[in-house]
């Protein structure tokens, strides 16, 4: 089988890593930048830092999550009325997502929805653009990939793609990372690890991806406790600093699985966080996927330090998803899907969203790549799995009768 690894031309990680961007503009003859980011953000201090590093930049900080078609467009606007040359992107992957879309638009015209269609559908590259993460999360300074809301009819939220909106450097600096709360740092590393689980279990997953996936899993466990219990301890930011971004350059090549398309579709409907929907969906697919990765779950349990003395390999294997459950719950982020719309001050009705979820799932483009094929009634049963407190509770009990 012949491997693609294609990684982002420019990488700068570290403390004050973002120190090196206008030298990066600079020699490559960009001047102009659109900066696309969103209204928590331009709050923190790190952003005035970055406003002054380009004082005459345009602020478009309208990016909400689970970015909408409209404001692709609106963006992209702005980014021709202003002459903007080149992109820079401020914030977690909503804000990624957003200005790779805008890109999209400004390089080739036409709708969003027509790059949404198939894979490879970008033809023109998009402009410069400059990631900066501010979450150790979403991986999308490292990807080919854009999630938009589809508002047109029914929601639903569309990936597009292509090599072409790969962004061309990426500066990821821990520093700006100390200020993010712990519910956000716990959401978002958690969502670092289902890129790095479904890389590694996924169908293109190979040596170089493997070794990626397989570090970022190990410094996860490892250090996202640290991150949560204390946003200050450098040591722990700059260990998920590196774990997301090797995380999303893994799955840019490897692909990712069944629980980012069932997420997306939590997602659309609910507006549940993208991270907080994985988080809920990693330990179910990773026990439904189990017979395909056997091997790879018993070195996932390893990664997350599970001690397999005397125990047999199958019992070693299921400790993997275990092992991300106990995690979840350390670092304090729900389990099951009503409580998370539940916070949200919506009501998940299992009954009537059901099928529009398993139907959306099902048409996600990242399903191809998990190595289980899954049915409708096998999604169904994991959605029903972590559906709500109850439903957990009667498959423990039936488990524990097996």
């Amino acid at each position: 089988m012949i491997s693609l690894f294609n990684p982002v031309p420019f990488m700068f990680t570290g403390s004050g890593a973002i120190s090196k961007i206008p030298s990066h503009l600079k020699e490559r003859g960009y001047n102009n930048p659109l900066i696309v980011t969103d209204k928590t953000i331009v709050t923190f201090p790190f952003f005035a830092k970055i406003k002054e590093l380009f004082p005459n930049a345009v602020i478009y900080d309208k990016t909400l999550p689970n970015p909408p078609d409209t404001q692709i467009h609106e963006g992209a606007d702005i980014y021709k009325k202003n002459n903007c040359d080149c992109l820079i992107a401020v914030g977690g992957g909503s804000a990624m997502d957003c200005a790779k879309a805008i890109g999209i638009i400004a390089a080739n015209g036409g709708n969003i929805h027509d790059y949404a269609k198939a894979p490879n559908s970008v033809p023109k590259p998009i402009p410069h653009l400059a990631a900066i993460p501010t979450t150790a999360g979403s991986g999308s300074e490292c990807t080919a990939a854009a999630m938009i809301t589809n508002t047109e009819g029914h929601h639903s939220k569309m990936a597009v793609l292509s090599v072409n909106i790969i962004p061309s450097a990426s500066f990821i600096d821990p520093d700006i990372m100390v200020a993010l709360p712990p519910f956000l740092t716990a959401s978002t590393g958690l969502d670092a690890l289902a890129h790095a689980i479904e890389a590694y279990l996924a169908k293109n997953a190979n040596e170089y991806t493997d070794g990626l996936s397989f570090t970022a899993i190990r410094l996860i466990f490892k250090y996202l406790p640290r991150a949560v219990a204390n946003g200050a301890d450098m040591k722990a930011r700059e260990k998920m600093a590196y774990a997301q971004s090797m995380a999303g350059i893994a799955f840019n090549s490897a692909g990712l699985g069944l629980v980012h398309a069932m997420s997306h579709p939590l997602s659309a409907t609910y507006g549940i966080p993208h991270g907080v929907a994985n988080s809920i969906l990693l330990p179910w697919v990773m026990e439904f996927n189990r017979m395909a990765r056997h091997d790879k779950m018993i070195e996932i349990a390893e990664a997350a330090g599970e001690n397999r003395f005397n125990l047999p390999s199958r019992d070693v294997a299921a400790l993997a998803a275990k092992s991300v459950r106990i995690l979840s719950s350390d670092v304090g982020v729900v389990t099951n899907i009503s409580e998370a719309v539940s916070m949200l001050g919506k009501y998940a009705n299992f009954e009537k969203d059901i099928e529009g979820l398993i139907k959306d799932a099902r048409e996600d483009l990242f399903i191809k790549d998990n190595p289980r094929n899954a049915s409708p009634s096998d999604i169904r049963a994991i959605y029903a799995s972590c559906w709500s407190t109850a439903t957990i509770d009667v498959i423990r009990r039936l488990r524990e009768l097996n």
